[in-house]
């Protein structure tokens, strides 16, 4: 069974913060948790709670895990990068998120 996209995303969240290390990807979430109210769960359903936090807890820092985030939501989909290329990082996960839920409501090729 396919995922749906709220756990395509965490994956994403995890493995795009999984550069800085192990210890200050769960500090992160934490923080995102306790101090922005995102939680697991929950993470895809407002993509502009997650940059609040970051751009909160990360400052400058932020841009850099938005797009450690974003290419490992593009691998986990399938979609090219290049595809949101220039769109900022809420509006690339909202149209990650169309284009993902769109292919998993077309019927299988026969």
């Amino acid at each position: 069974m396919e995922e749906g996209f709220e756990a395509v995303f965490e994956e994403a969240v995890d493995k795009g913060l999984s550069i800085i290390g192990s210890v200050s990807r769960e500090v992160i979430l934490y923080f995102m948790s306790e101090n922005y109210g995102v939680k697991k769960g929950s993470m895809g359903s407002d993509p502009s709670r997650i940059h609040e936090a970051l751009t909160g807890i990360l400052g400058d820092g932020a841009r850099f895990a938005e797009k450690c985030i974003l290419s490992a939501l593009c691998q986990l989909t399938g979609l090219e990068p290049m595809a949101v290329r220039d769109k900022d990082f809420v509006e690339a996960i909202k149209e990650i998120r169309r284009v993902y839920e769109e292919k998993r409501s077309r019927p299988p090729r026969i």
